[in-house]
């Protein structure tokens, strides 16, 4: 351990911190480097800085808070799902703590991927490139769904190499490549949801990410993971294949959405509304 001590959870709680300044110093010393730029920024848009806007307060709102909802109820659900974990025994949790942390991992990248699809689709719509847009949106998709393609082999391939790193336990590490080969089988589905959600975020649209994430989560996920783990028990297993249907359902819903709202009549309904409300 590169002569730390063994700490144990307080351990992971220390190094979560230590991570957490680490960031605010790095924010810091950004913005202490870029400040001539703020200034000037500031000083250009002169007594505005200043003026509080209802309409724009209300307009991120609308934008932001579903987006914040989207993720709760996306990691809420992996959370209610750990609760669940504990109550089938001390392996059953060591399995899915191992594989939530793996596939929490694999996640990150298709994640990057959607925040990109975001700016870049957004960047697109509003200097008014619908077509190239659309491209993005899809090209977006489409490498997230190629990225954890490529996870998922590697999950496959090396799943019980893999959980070891995480346990030495042997009875867990058998346990826990077992179920990650369940895991192994969503990471498209991962993928290709969190690109979509992507997006759709820069097409404007930040509600149908947290309805599809509401929806598929919880009255199909979860309750799907909770009759096969509790009432068919099937355990951990059925725990995770539960799971695994609620990104499948979320991934779906919101490939749909995208489908239809980059349509030419789509597009062309939401401009003339937009229109509308200028006018107005």
């Amino acid at each position: 351990h590169w002569g730390a001590p063994m700490m144990g959870a307080e351990g992971a709680a220390w190094s979560t911190l230590f991570a957490r300044v680490l960031m605010f110093v790095a924010l810091a010393v950004v913005t202490w480097i870029r400040e001539p730029a703020f200034k000037k920024a500031l000083r250009d848009l002169g007594p505005k800085a200043a003026r509080i806007e209802p309409k724009l307060l209300l307009e991120l709102l609308g934008l932001g808070l579903p987006a914040g909802l989207h993720f709760l109820f996306e990691v809420g659900a992996f959370s209610l799902a750990s609760t669940l974990a504990a109550r089938l025994g001390k392996e059953a949790m060591g399995a899915h703590h191992a594989v939530l942390q793996i596939a929490s991992f694999t996640f990150m990248f298709p994640l990057g991927v959607s925040v990109a699809a975001s700016v870049r689709v957004g960047n697109a719509v509003g200097a008014g490139h619908v077509e190239r847009a659309k491209r993005l949106g899809w090209t977006g998709i489409a490498l997230g769904a190629g990225i954890m393609a490529v996870s998922a082999v590697v999950l496959l391939a090396a799943g019980h190499t893999i959980v070891g790193w995480f346990s030495p336990d042997e009875a867990v590490r058998t346990l826990g490549s077992k179920v990650l080969l369940v895991a192994a089988f969503f990471q498209i589905f991962d993928g290709i949801q969190v690109a979509g959600a992507g997006a759709l975020r820069g097409w404007g649209d930040t509600r149908t990410p947290m309805v599809a994430n509401a929806l598929g989560h919880y009255p199909i996920g979860l309750a799907l993971a909770l009759y096969l783990c509790f009432t068919r028990h099937m355990g951990i297993f059925g725990l995770w294949i539960g799971l695994a249907t609620g990104l499948a359902a979320v991934a779906f819903m919101c490939t749909w959405k995208w489908a239809r709202a980059t349509t030419p009549e789509a597009h062309a309904s939401s401009v003339s509304e937009a229109g509308a409300s200028a006018t107005q």
